[in-house]
């Protein structure tokens, strides 16, 4: 896998620009915002052993799948797509609030075109074999980052509807993934 991206892997239509993963054919949109490209919702690619159902389609469509955080995953993510930083989900995630704060009469159409923030929670699995318990369930967004820790322990950006944190992930620990596409990349 590289770090760059054929355009082809993008189909603009009338609803704009998406991304169709050619590993399970599930479409994203995507949209530019605070200078990158972003899928307009969570990762739902399901990876045995790293990616955990909500047990429900309809919520899993909405608050994408939840992955393994102390797992490498470079079976996961789509070729071209990266986990953003804390400080660009941070950033990300301010410039959405800025946008549904100027268009508040007008928040479905922010939404339709930047995607919506779920707040999934976590999971927690101390075993593959068992199924996962779910915490925080529509309160907290914990959305996994590329950072680490003074230790080199993954951080995960934890979002809250009052704002958000760093917070170091623990082992067995899942979290919501949002990626990002560095618009340099294409090619």
């Amino acid at each position: 896998k590289g770090n760059t991206m054929k355009r082809s892997f993008f189909a603009s239509s009338d609803s704009g620009l998406a991304f169709t993963d050619p590993h399970d054919r599930k479409r994203y949109p995507v949209a530019f915002l605070d200078g990158r490209l972003w899928m307009t919702s969570n990762l739902k690619r399901f990876v045995a052993f790293q990616s955990v159902s909500h047990g429900d389609k309809d919520v899993d469509d909405h608050f994408g799948l939840l992955y393994r955080c102390d797992e490498e995953l470079e079976d996961v993510l789509p070729e071209g797509f990266r986990l953003p930083s804390a400080e660009e989900l941070k950033s990300m995630f301010a410039k959405w609030k800025e946008l549904v704060a100027i268009h508040p009469l007008d928040v479905p159409s922010v939404l339709n075109r930047y995607g919506d923030i779920p707040l999934a929670g976590t999971a927690f699995q101390a075993n593959p074999y068992e199924s996962p318990e779910f915490r925080d369930f529509g309160d907290k967004g914990v959305y996994l980052t590329s950072s680490r820790d003074e230790q080199g322990y993954r951080l995960a950006l934890c979002m809250t509807r009052d704002g958000c944190k760093t917070t170091r992930v623990l082992s067995g620990e899942h979290c919501s993934i949002r990626l990002t596409l560095n618009t340099e990349t294409l090619n």
